[in-house]
């Protein structure tokens, strides 16, 4: 009798322990599931609001309320600084070890790859650090609507606009291409004919429109 009772409470006992934490476990997915869509239905708006920024930069045509749409305008002002900044890293940084490897009589052209690669390397990725700091400090003096302001030229101004696609896209093809150098050459080349560009035409502004 004292063995049935026994085997009747350590059955109970081992369903309770089955159960309990299946049953927590159910809690803690409905939690989860209950904060997860409050989280999702919350930054719902801001990641509506955020793909005019994506539209602008890819170059499909915004409405001028879409332009006008700016969510965040510190972070998005901190990011065009940051990929102007590795830009002009990456390009100063090919550059000018290579001119100053000219100066102390370096002649072999693998000297002048190796140091144009790791000229582009150290600016870039100064640029990533310093670029950052910049936008930071150019913020603290500005007051949100300058900031906003400040976005919404960027996001208008076209010319800028065709420099970053084809930094981005040349940077890209050429690394997948060719690896670590040819998105530094990537970078180079676009940036250097869109220089070219925008001297060679400097009526190209007059593009610069709302749709």
């Amino acid at each position: 009798m004292n063995s049935h009772r026994r085997f009747a409470w350590d059955h109970r006992d081992s369903a309770v322990c089955v159960c309990a934490p299946l049953t927590g476990l159910t809690k803690l997915m409905e939690w989860f599931t209950h904060n997860g869509t409050v989280a999702i239905n919350s930054h719902r708006c801001t990641i509506d609001m955020s793909i005019s920024f994506l539209k602008n930069f890819c170059g499909f045509p915004c409405s001028a309320s879409e332009l006008r749409e700016v969510p965040r305008p510190k972070l998005e002002l901190g990011i065009s600084v940051t990929f102007k900044s590795i830009e002009a890293g990456i390009v100063v940084g090919s550059l000018a070890i290579p001119i100053l490897q000219l100066f102390t009589g370096v002649r072999d052209a693998e000297s002048f790859k190796r140091g144009c690669y790791k000229g582009a390397v150290a600016g870039g990725y100064f640029a990533c650090l310093a670029g950052p700091l910049c936008a930071v400090a150019c913020m603290r003096m500005m007051s949100d609507a300058e900031i906003y302001e400040q976005v919404f030229r960027l996001r208008s101004n076209t010319t800028q606009l065709v420099f970053d696609r084809a930094s981005a896209l040349s940077g890209l093809v050429g690394y997948l291409l060719f690896g670590p150098t040819g998105l530094i050459c990537g970078v180079d080349l676009a940036c250097l004919g869109s220089a070219l560009s925008y001297f060679l035409f400097p009526d190209g502004e007059k593009y610069s429109q709302v749709y």
